[in-house]
């Protein structure tokens, strides 16, 4: 099993969920939906069966565990999702991407003149609260004319964002309710506003993370020796606030996510 004392994942291989996220001192279970690549004209999202592990769980130099996983689309069989996961001894943040293979050539395009691209999706909040007690999104590279620097800013996410299905740049969303507090996030360093991801929100607290631009070129061609890499993708729950929270993530930048 991915984990540790904090938090285990199960991978599953649904439609609505590729793996699940549960908090052990509570119990609480977040369901992880997996990407959706367009591939030959055609949106397939990696619903996966004969899920098995590729190589032995290794520890990297950072004292990191790796483990990697992967599986057959149910839709198309010549595809394969490779999901590779890294975990911290002491830490609720999970970092993981995912990696495309095909046994025959085959292309990635789009369609409609943009990127078909979805990374991921799930809930955020718990079962028994009914809202969140807060959300916040995290923008790394702002600029401040004040001071003619970049700096972290954050910004409260209003109900109605959901409502309204607003889109949000991050790269980091925070939320807390119902005594956990939930992060999001995506590796990318793309400047404010100019967003090559968003996190695009919907009604009743679900979050969908989607490529805007320059994920992949028009026909880039995927086969088993030319798999097509995500970008690095972070998940992490605690019990708590999202003061707790970002202690919690402050500790793993520091000690996890570089080797």
């Amino acid at each position: 099993m991915i984990g540790n004392a904090h938090f285990g994942i199960e991978l599953t291989g649904a439609a609505h969920s590729l793996w699940t996220y549960t908090v052990k001192a509570t119990g609480l279970t977040h369901h992880i939906a997996p990407p959706t690549f367009e591939v030959d004209g055609v949106e397939i999202p990696a619903q996966l069966t004969d899920i098995e592990l590729v190589e032995q769980p290794r520890r990297l130099v950072n004292g990191v565990i790796e483990t990697i996983y992967a599986g057959r689309f149910v839709a198309d069989a010549a595809l394969r999702l490779e999901m590779t996961f890294r975990v911290g001894e002491h830490s609720p943040v999970v970092r993981f991407h995912y990696r495309l293979k095909s046994e025959t050539p085959r292309a990635l395009t789009k369609v409609t003149g943009t990127d078909r691209l979805r990374y991921l999706g799930f809930v955020l909040g718990t079962a028994e609260a009914t809202g969140l007690d807060a959300c916040t999104e995290v923008r790394l590279s702002e600029f401040d004319d004040a001071i003619h620097s970049f700096r972290l800013t954050e910004h409260a996410v209003p109900e109605r964002a959901f409502e309204h299905g607003l889109a949000l740049m991050g790269p980091i969303l925070v939320a807390e309710g119902g005594g956990h507090a939930h992060l999001v996030a995506y590796e990318h360093g793309s400047q404010v506003p100019d967003a090559f991801v968003h996190f695009v929100l919907h009604p009743n607290h679900a979050v969908v993370l989607e490529s805007v631009k320059g994920a992949y070129h028009a026909g880039r061609v995927v086969s088993r020796h030319e798999p097509y890499e995500t970008l690095w993708l972070q998940f992490a729950a605690v019990v708590g606030d999202t003061d707790a929270m970002a202690a919690a993530y402050r500790a793993f930048v520091l000690n996890d996510l570089s080797l």
